[in-house]
């Protein structure tokens, strides 16, 4: 008699940690420089992966730590923040976004104001 039950939960566990994988590489490629280190030129290949991997591993250590930091919230203290807080929020900032549209008239059916001599 072998459960199988917790199949689909090792499945979800090993997705979002692969997606974590997936965004602490793909951060320390773009905002961290990927496999280049300071200073230094003309590295070999193992090294400069060995670069990335360092750095990739930094990131998924402060992402894991900061979300093992916090606590979970529950489900009516969720919602709740969704529907009174970030709701209106999201709300105001629209409206904001469509007044500056308006307000500074660029909306996509006039010319820019910088471009008022190609006008017709």
């Amino acid at each position: 008699m072998t459960e199988h039950s917790a199949l689909p939960f090792a499945f979800f566990f090993l997705a979002e940690y692969g997606f974590i994988l997936l965004m602490s590489t793909l951060t320390s490629i773009l905002f961290l420089g990927g496999y280049l280190i300071p200073y230094w030129n003309h590295l070999s290949p193992l090294f400069e992966s060995f670069a990335l991997g360092v750095k990739a591993t930094f990131i998924f250590f402060i992402f894991v730590w900061i979300r093992a930091s916090y606590p979970r919230l529950r489900y009516d203290q969720l919602m709740g923040l969704c529907w009174c807080w970030l709701l209106p929020l999201s709300f105001a900032y629209f409206i904001l976004v469509l007044s500056i549209i308006v307000a500074f008239d660029f909306t996509p059916f006039s010319p820019h104001p910088l471009m008022g001599a190609l006008a017709p």
